[in-house]
């Protein structure tokens, strides 16, 4: 999910019952940039062998907050 506050992200995951644990967080790393979070903090899952082979990953992206869009892909 991209960069949110941490109280939003924990009531989106919870409402769609993944736990807190499924999510990559890099917030303190490159702040909130828009749209593109999902991209960084996906490359940075990989490199770290979260998103192993074949596994599905949820992209959720917002836009100022007033849009939203997700994509599911394997990796």
């Amino acid at each position: 999910m991209n960069q949110v506050k941490n109280s939003l992200r924990a009531h989106i995951m919870d409402d769609i019952g993944m736990p807190q644990d499924h999510t990559y967080v890099a917030m303190d790393e490159f702040g909130h940039i828009g749209p593109a979070d999902a991209f960084f903090t996906m490359t940075k899952a990989h490199r770290k062998g979260l998103l192993p082979e074949s596994k599905l990953a949820i992209l959720a992206l917002s836009g100022l907050g007033f849009s939203w869009a997700a994509s599911i892909i394997r990796c």
